[in-house]
């Protein structure tokens, strides 16, 4: 209960201040002021975890912080692509060439 200064003697001009007292304002069934089931205390986490789940995955599909890494790794994919390409290409005519050096070799060793 609260004593509150009434506000109408203060527009008419009187001098006798009047006071007026509010009445305690019902008490509703709701939320707020009921006691928690058990039931409801078994959403409420549902609701918070789902809620959290779904800001985690928001803020992972705006982080751009791996895009880097990513791009490094298409580049190094990349070079071995180029390097195995070559080295099927090239592999009999890069033996042939080792073995012609081998074969020059042994022919100035000295005996």
């Amino acid at each position: 209960m609260s004593v509150m200064p009434a506000t109408k003697g203060a527009l008419t001009g009187s001098t006798n201040p009047t006071l007026m007292v509010s009445k305690p304002r019902p008490q509703h069934a709701t939320a707020a002021n009921r006691i928690l089931k058990q039931e409801d205390l078994n959403m409420l986490g549902l609701i918070t975890k789902v809620q959290t789940r779904a800001t985690d995955l928001k803020e992972f599909f705006q982080d751009k912080s791996g895009a880097t890494a990513i791009e490094y790794g298409l580049i190094a994919a990349g070079i071995a692509v180029a390097i195995i390409a070559a080295v099927f290409a090239l592999g009999d005519e890069i033996k042939g060439f080792f073995t012609d050096i081998q074969t020059q070799l042994e022919a100035k060793k000295p005996a």
